[in-house]
């Protein structure tokens, strides 16, 4: 692992190490490492086998306007754009 310049004290450190307090109390760099890499690995599975689709917040239609809105406008665009490309079409035949 690489070493990262910083004051292990003032980084909230494990006392003479570089590795952040965890809530598993893991002090050795490689072993927090492989715990990180089998929780997401176990957090990804189970999203995968049962998406929590409302886990983002957008519990409530209003949180859909500003998506809403924005993939409108995209759709007007696109729409445009296909209409430029007839015209031009039509002048080059």
């Amino acid at each position: 692992m690489s070493q990262y310049s910083l004051d292990p004290i003032a980084a909230n450190c494990y006392p003479d190490t570089t590795v952040l307090i965890n809530k598993f109390n893991i002090r050795d760099e490689k072993k927090l490492l492989q715990a990180e890499i089998a929780i997401t690995q176990e957090a990804a599975a189970r999203w995968e086998h049962s998406p929590q689709q409302d886990s983002f917040g957008f519990d409530h239609p209003h949180d859909h306007a500003p998506y809403r809105a924005l993939i409108d406008s995209c759709i007007s665009i696109i729409s445009e754009c296909q209409n430029l490309f007839t015209w031009f079409r039509c002048r080059l035949c």
